[in-house]
């Protein structure tokens, strides 16, 4: 399929693939066709949640190309991929195992930098 290395190009060639044009797909998802260009175009990368279940009810994606799409706007966003993020907050074992597992090298270099990132974030 297409090359995703940006969650706009690969939502494009993925809008492209089912033969929609710009304002269909827009119309499909209820925005503006100028706010999915922003996407396309890279001008925009963090459109809601609702938006991204649209876009895959919309263009009919399989499990693999949601799974990138989401993977594209969480690495342009600097996150986590939504489905990835509801699973660990919906299963309490996961974040223990996790956080277990985090520990268990002993890396106290991750948690200070953890930390000084989040500092950071609170105080911009």
């Amino acid at each position: 399929m297409a090359d995703p290395r940006s969650f706009g190009r690969y939502l494009y060639s993925l809008r492209k693939s089912r033969k929609l044009t710009l304002r269909k797909l827009a119309e499909m998802i209820n925005v503006s066709p100028y706010y999915l260009s922003l996407i396309e175009n890279e001008k925009k990368s963090n459109p809601r949640p609702e938006i991204l279940g649209k876009l895959y009810t919309a263009l009919k994606l399989s499990k693999s190309e949601m799974e990138t799409l989401l993977d594209l706007h969480a690495e342009s966003n600097g996150g986590v991929s939504y489905d990835i993020a509801h699973y660990i907050i919906k299963n309490s074992d996961i974040r223990e195992l996790i956080r277990s597992e985090r520990d268990r090298t002993k890396d106290i270099a991750y948690w200070d930098d953890f930390i000084s990132d989040l500092t950071k974030k609170n105080t911009e």
